[in-house]
């Protein structure tokens, strides 16, 4: 089987608010206690790196995207064998006004929990843990909804 490929071309600023609009609706299904599906991923993973570059094509970029997009879902977020499907993500975003063009690969952008990782022994039973909720605004502020706004990263 090939690689699963999504192609999103955001020409103005119509395609931008679908976008966004789209994003919103799957954050809606992931705060409902809602698990998400590999195309729902493949969205919120596209918008939030549109969003980190929309500001203009830099080498930061590169680095926020690689670094803030394995922490924005855990496995308890997406059904059953996402996490197995998308081992290596790969993103080109081309501004096609300046011609220029940031490629990110991120390994294992949807990490396990500390509990799948370990597994447990015989006769161990889970303890229970609170679901962390999502949150794709960056550490210096956004506006604390957890919703993805152009411009903010992870």
């Amino acid at each position: 089987m090939g690689p699963l490929t999504r192609r999103y071309d955001i020409v103005d600023g119509n395609d931008e608010e679908m976008l966004a609009v789209a994003a919103d609706s799957i954050q809606n299904m992931i705060a409902g206690n809602r698990r998400i599906n590999i195309n729902d991923v493949m969205l919120l993973y596209g918008a939030c790196a549109y969003s980190s570059a929309a500001a203009g094509l830099q080498g930061s970029c590169t680095a926020a995207i690689e670094e803030g997009l394995p922490d924005m879902l855990s496995d308890h977020q997406v059904m059953i064998g996402v996490p197995d499907m998308i081992k290596r993500l790969e993103i080109s975003i081309t501004d096609r006004a300046g011609g220029g063009t940031v490629n990110v690969a991120v390994q294992d952008p949807i990490r396990p929990t500390p509990y799948m990782k370990r597994g447990l022994g015989q006769g161990q039973s889970p303890s229970p843990s609170p679901s962390p909720s999502p949150s794709f605004s960056d550490s210096s502020g956004g506006d604390g909804s957890g919703r993805v706004a152009l411009g903010e990263m992870p």
